[in-house]
């Protein structure tokens, strides 16, 4: 049996709801790893299914798995239970479908406030390799928030390691009230106190892309747009510069009426029913702009133009 011999450098958090099919996967990838120094929070979320039972069989075979049982309250607030008990120094986050490689924990230089490893995307039916996220070795400095958001960085919770001082220092908790963009958010948040991101070339991480587990729902509009309500009011208090926040909140406009057309085929009549739509409209979008949203196939060909060709 496997033990922790001193204060784990590193806390590992899993929420877990109905994965019972993946979740040994998951586990075993973390068990394995070369560095062992760390410990194991699996957050059962009232999970249905014999997800609890299989965390429970672990934690009995191994003192570095601490398993807490919950009542459905969503991944949110499964995390929050693994930050308000984790004991690490670091803290990584890990969904209870996706995998380690074993290496993971090994490569993290542990030596600035953010650390970003590159991930590889597989579809879960087939097991072939969709995509990569792929960075080269780099340590960045930044002087506030809006200089990692402006570089575009990627706003998932897993493939980083985060320091926990920081999180318990400025209480940093994902938002239970949404079902959707929470992790943006609270990455949005950390990025706040951080002064050094590291870039880091290993790729660790496999993500798989199911129909299942805590993340994967199509959530109802007024959801959507809540959360990128909340979203929008963040920016505004991260971005300071003014020519920048003029960029950004175009992009970032433009990028949210792309996703409600794609996702809910809705016309914007009815979308801009809502205020903050009719508000981000009206003060970060030109005329033309404007004008294509009452076309949506020719609204999303302008938006594949101006991603490939105007962001560089």
């Amino acid at each position: 049996m496997a033990s922790i011999e001193m204060k784990p450098t590193f806390s590992i958090i899993v929420p877990v709801y109905n994965v019972e099919h993946y979740l040994q996967r998951c586990i075993e990838s973390v068990l394995s790893q070369s560095y062992q120094n760390f410990e194991l929070l699996l957050v059962d979320d009232g999970s249905k299914d014999k997800s609890g039972a299989v965390c429970d069989e672990y934690a009995k075979k191994d003192n570095r798995v601490r398993i807490f049982h919950k009542e459905n309250g969503g991944v949110s607030s499964a995390r929050n239970v693994g930050l308000d008990n984790a004991c690490g120094e670091w803290i990584c986050f890990v969904d209870s479908d996706d995998e380690m490689e074993n290496r993971y924990l090994s490569k993290f230089h542990q030596d600035s406030d953010l650390e970003i490893q590159g991930a590889v995307t597989i579809n879960a039916t087939d097991k072939v390799k969709q995509g990569e996220l792929k960075y080269k070795d780099e340590v960045i400095a930044i002087r506030c928030a809006e200089d990692a958001i402006l570089r575009g960085l990627n706003t998932a919770p897993w493939a980083k390691c985060f320091r926990r001082s920081i999180i318990d220092m400025n209480d940093i908790r994902f938002d239970e009230d949404l079902s959707y963009g929470e992790d943006s958010i609270f990455i949005y948040k950390y990025l706040c106190f951080c002064s050094t991101i590291r870039y880091n070339s290993h790729i660790g991480y496999k993500y798989y892309i199911f129909d299942t587990g805590l993340g994967h729902k199509r959530h109802p509009m007024e959801k959507i747009v809540s959360m990128y309500s909340r979203q929008f009011d963040l920016y505004l208090k991260i971005l300071n510069d003014s020519n920048q926040q003029q960029t950004f909140f175009h992009r970032k406009t433009l990028f949210a009426l792309r996703e409600f057309f794609l996702w809910y085929d809705v016309p914007y009549k009815k979308l801009k029913q809502y205020s903050f739509v009719d508000k981000i409209v009206n003060k970060h979008l030109n005329a033309l702009e404007k004008t294509m949203l009452y076309f949506p196939k020719i609204y999303l060909k302008y938006c594949s133009f101006y991603y490939k060709y105007v962001i560089r």
